[in-house]
């Protein structure tokens, strides 16, 4: 089944998060993401959330889908990753969780290493896609996609081959260091002693 968490930021416009989106099994609407949808013509199966941006109407007319969790100390995107997990959804795919606020957007970005060693995320924009690392290994690329790591934590050990700023066995001083890479090929590698590591790569 394939689930898709659709978070409350800009709706998504681009071909990739968009055939996602179409090719879902069980969406998952995150508060007023569910407005969003519906006026797309796209009904969830679950919206969650405390509900302080879900339209009454909405309350309403879809009440025998919505869960309403008020625990203030975790972002509504956390509450929906939440659920997947204690639901046994092992893949899950994040759209709509960048492009409002910036605080927001980084949050809802950073939250994927929160979760990484309890299920597998990936986070789509309308630019290109995050995922997590737990361990080295080789991804698909092609020449010239714009590659940026994020590792946490900063004392990590970095290898990379296939990338047009190679790292050898290094840690990065600060946490944006290790943007604006690029690769080389049709697949690039990634090598790292512990962490987790937060990789970005754009559609084109």
């Amino acid at each position: 089944m394939k689930t898709v968490i659709v978070a409350n930021g800009v709706f998504p416009i681009h071909p990739k998060p968009l055939a996602i989106l179409a090719e879902a099994d069980y969406i998952i609407a995150c508060d007023g993401a569910a407005d969003k949808l519906l006026k797309k013509g796209i009904e969830p199966q679950l919206i969650i959330g405390d509900l302080d941006s879900l339209d009454s109407v909405t309350i309403s007319n879809f009440s025998n889908i919505i869960l309403k969790v008020e625990r203030q100390d975790n972002t509504d995107l956390m509450k929906a990753i939440e659920w997947c997990i204690e639901n046994q959804r092992d893949k899950v795919d994040i759209l709509g969780a960048t492009g409002g606020r910036d605080d927001h957007s980084i949050g809802n970005i950073f939250t994927l290493t929160n979760y990484a060693t309890k299920i597998d995320l990936i986070l789509y924009t309308n630019e290109g896609s995050f995922i997590t690392m737990l361990q080295s290994g080789i991804l698909t690329s092609f020449n010239g996609q714009q590659v940026s790591l994020f590792p946490q934590p900063l004392s990590m050990k970095i290898t990379t081959r296939g990338l047009k700023y190679p790292l050898t066995n290094q840690s990065l001083p600060y946490l944006n260091s290790g943007t604006l890479n690029q690769s080389e090929g049709d697949t690039f590698y990634l090598a790292f002693d512990k962490g987790v590591l937060l990789v970005y790569r754009t559609y084109s």
